[in-house]
């Protein structure tokens, strides 16, 4: 039987795993759905993956290794915005569809040839999601915890404060830590003293786990409100327990509840034994948008690249999206809820 070969390049290991892993299940469910129907034109599809170990340069090496040396003709990843920026990536003459990075400086502006194609909403649309919903709740006056070393956690705090105060709320003040810390008491204590009514901490899980438990330890009961970065499995464990996962708030790229994403999640539990979160979900609808192209125009690189930028629209589990000029996915924001660290949806916002 012949075959499709298509490179996946994610964050299996290093810092950030755990969004690359999740990312990956959501692919591979995809894959054996297709090849269990027959393939695409009798082909089956067969992955390449490569790990780019959560570094921003491994990346494009992994991207270079998957398309010069095992032959793929598309790719799916990176997950995250600093590996998906080098340009190489934009140079290698194949589709990348970009899963779940939302920086708004990722893709090149008015770009010809530009074959990237990005299915999330951006880090602009999520930002002034949150501040108008937090904004709903009542809240006014805000603080906010930064990643200082994370172009996602600064550009989406900015966003976030630009918004809130245009719409008449109060920043409090604004403190930062570095990705790799474990200790944020100094920063906590700074921000305790202030009584915000809540705290914007648009941090990956590693730390964002470890901060709200300092803070309830701390005796801090606000809200904490947040990115998609906020949707991991993880973010429980190193929270400390459920109890302290209460009063948070974070955009994200689904409704649980929704019926499609709903039978998602039941064939995904039965194959790996949980229950899925966003990152799994767009990259079931990263390689699902990536066979429909290849069904509609063929297996040639540019011809998938010409059907994706012709598409009208894509209905996924994560929602439904066309792309703009510059390729970015046209579409709705999710609001999530946790209680006791039950996750439920809230409301959806106008998209990106």
């Amino acid at each position: 039987m012949e075959e499709i070969r298509v490179g996946v390049n994610l964050e299996l290991s290093g810092m950030l795993a755990q969004y690359g892993r999740a990312c990956q299940q959501g692919i591979e469910l995809a894959v054996e759905e297709q090849n269990s129907k027959g393939g695409i034109h009798g082909k089956k599809i067969v992955l390449r993956q490569a790990d780019n170990r959560s570094q921003n340069y491994d990346s494009a090496v992994c991207a270079q290794r998957l398309v010069d040396i095992e032959g793929c003709i598309a790719l799916i990843g990176p997950s995250t915005s600093g590996g998906v920026k080098s340009e190489l990536l934009r140079d290698l003459g194949v589709p990348v569809i970009v899963p779940s990075a939302t920086s708004d400086t990722l893709l090149p502006e008015r770009m010809q040839q530009n074959p990237m194609f990005r299915i999330c909403y951006t880090d602009t649309a999520q930002g002034k999601a949150m501040a108008e919903y937090s904004y709903t709740l009542g809240y006014r006056r805000i603080a906010v915890f930064t990643d200082g070393g994370s172009d996602y956690s600064r550009g989406t705090s900015q966003v976030f404060c630009n918004h809130f105060e245009w719409l008449g709320g109060t920043i409090l003040t604004q403190e930062f830590y570095t990705s790799g810390d474990t200790d944020f008491l100094a920063q906590l204590s700074k921000l305790k003293t202030q009584q915000p009514d809540a705290i914007y901490l648009p941090g990956f899980y590693a730390e964002a786990g470890m901060v709200i438990r300092q803070a309830r330890e701390l005796g801090m009961d606000c809200a904490f409100l947040s990115g998609d970065s906020f949707d991991s499995g993880a973010l429980e464990e190193l929270a400390g327990s459920k109890e302290n996962l209460s009063n948070i708030y974070f955009t994200n790229h689904y409704a649980p509840g929704d019926e499609s994403l709903e039978n998602f999640a039941r064939k995904f539990e039965k194959r790996y034994g949980y229950y899925p979160g966003s990152y799994s979900a767009l990259g079931y609808d990263a390689a699902n948008l990536l066979f429909w192209a290849i069904e509609t125009a063929g297996d040639q690189p540019q011809d998938i690249i010409q059907a994706l930028e012709t598409m009208g629209s894509f209905s996924g589990i994560t929602g439904s999206f066309s792309f703009d000029e510059n390729h970015n996915a046209i579409k709705k924001v999710q609001l999530n809820g946790i209680e006791e660290g039950v996750r439920f949806a809230v409301k959806t916002e106008g998209g990106s």
